[in-house]
């Protein structure tokens, strides 16, 4: 990717994690209504099989309803992964802000996308149904999810808001160091534990804290 439309994917995934952007201002109650009953529908049943016919029986709304909200399939399945990948930047940012060294943020970040990937319906069933999707898009999407990850990451651990940021090269080292265990485990979890546990938590503070330093 070159640098300027690296920059600007970078611009958009903060702006998605920017509590005052527009395009995380919240849904109509009903739209928000479809919008979760498709998030439902995605990790039963995956995108390829979902139909705004189940979308609507799982809102409780009509499929004329459905229609005139979102116009077709393919813009509420868009709107419906806008949203979630909305709401797991917003999550970790969150928690990275609460953050106060760099050590510190850069585990948070890898500790908050493990449990935000297991708490995800459309990940879920992407890891147990269509493994291989999951890879198609961290590896071979156009910009890849790695490179996103890694674009993500690096920004939060360069933010000239903590004393201790690190500069801008070696926090996209550290970042694509971080990005590839979080993305192991989710792909294998430990002990086939699902989410972020206690061993994998202290793990990733102590790494974290020997890469930074």
């Amino acid at each position: 990717m070159d640098d300027e439309r690296r920059a600007t994917w970078i611009d958009d995934l903060v702006r998605f994690a920017s509590p005052s952007s527009p395009s995380n201002d919240e849904p109509s109650p009903q739209n928000s209504r479809i919008l979760d009953a498709a998030l439902t529908v995605l990790g039963k049943h995956g995108d390829d099989h979902l139909t705004i016919d189940m979308v609507a029986d799982q809102a409780r709304m009509s499929r004329m309803t459905v229609f005139r909200r979102f116009g077709s399939k393919d813009n509420l399945l868009a709107q419906t992964y806008r949203r979630e990948l909305a709401r797991v930047l917003n999550d970790v940012a969150a928690h990275a802000a609460a953050t106060t060294s760099v050590a510190d943020r850069c585990a948070t970040i890898a500790i908050r996308l493990v449990e935000c990937a297991s708490e995800s319906p459309i990940v879920n069933w992407q890891l147990r149904v269509a493994p291989e999707q999951v890879l198609h898009l961290w590896r071979n999407a156009s910009p890849s999810g790695q490179s996103l990850g890694v674009d993500f990451y690096a920004a939060m651990l360069a933010d000239p808001e903590l004393a201790d940021c690190l500069a801008t090269e070696r926090a996209r080292i550290v970042a694509d160091t971080m990005i590839r265990i979080v993305m192991a485990h989710i792909l294998v979890p430990e002990n086939g534990h699902s989410g972020a546990s206690p061993d994998f938590g202290a793990h990733m503070r102590d790494l974290a804290t020997r890469l930074t330093n």
